[in-house]
């Protein structure tokens, strides 16, 4: 799609493209100067994928991209952009601005960029790099998270101190009403619904939950690099 296109798309009032199976690059500072077009900081593109495996990368402004059924590499540009993938197994780069990246339903790469971001895998067993800023790492459900070494999500550059595991979408307790989880520390389940203990392994921080209280793991969540967490660094 040339800018010429593009551009007559956005005259017309257009703001949401349908890409093929091409790759597509927006630069949407060139639009504005080759045709005359105004774009400013409130100004939103939406872009859908569809079931081939698409490129696409968003050069400037808040852009919303959305990849479809094939194995997508979606990349933000300088604004607030939010890239969510799909059914594939999709990668999304942030960019320089404060970003929102979602993995669909398979095994997703999320890396953020230089500003404050937010990933969220979705369901898979997917990996997360937050990048520099101060970042929050999002699971809603248990199918979000996983368990075991073939199932759970990765974190490969948790800060503590600066980044937030948000587990506040998970109800700690099965069959309650949304409560938080009970920070642990190292100690054991104690057979107790919503404990939230964490030991050190595999060169990281494994995170275990138990929202049964049956003393074992329900979910799980490795972060790489670091060999202690505590509860400010929670979102629960």
């Amino acid at each position: 799609m040339s800018a010429v296109e593009i551009g007559a798309l956005a005259a017309a009032g257009v703001d949401a493209i349908d890409a093929s199976d091409d790759a597509i690059t927006f630069n949407l500072a060139q639009y504005d100067s080759a045709l005359g077009l105004v774009f400013d900081a409130t100004d939103k593109i939406t872009v859908n994928g569809t079931d081939g495996d698409d490129t696409v990368t968003a050069l400037a402004i808040g852009t919303k991209i959305k990849g479809g059924a094939g194995e997508d590499t979606i990349t933000g540009g300088i604004g607030d952009d939010k890239l969510m993938g799909n059914k594939g197994q999709d990668r999304l780069v942030g960019g320089a601005g404060e970003d929102t990246l979602k993995g669909g339903n398979n095994d997703d790469v999320l890396k953020g960029g230089s500003g404050d971001d937010t990933l969220h895998g979705g369901k898979g067993q997917d990996k997360m790099k937050g990048g520099d800023g101060v970042d929050t790492f999002t699971f809603k459900s248990i199918d979000d998270v996983g368990s075991g070494s073939k199932g759970r999500d990765l974190v490969t550059d948790f800060e503590t101190g600066t980044d937030k595991i948000d587990l506040t979408g998970i109800d700690a307790r099965s069959g309650g009403s949304d409560q938080a989880f009970t920070f642990i520390g190292t100690a054991g389940f104690s057979n107790t619904k919503g404990e939230l203990r964490y030991k050190v392994k595999d060169n990281g921080v494994l995170i275990r939950a138990d929202v049964d209280g049956d003393g074992t793991k329900d979910f799980e969540i490795l972060l790489k690099g670091i060999d202690t967490i505590d509860a400010d660094d929670f979102l629960l």
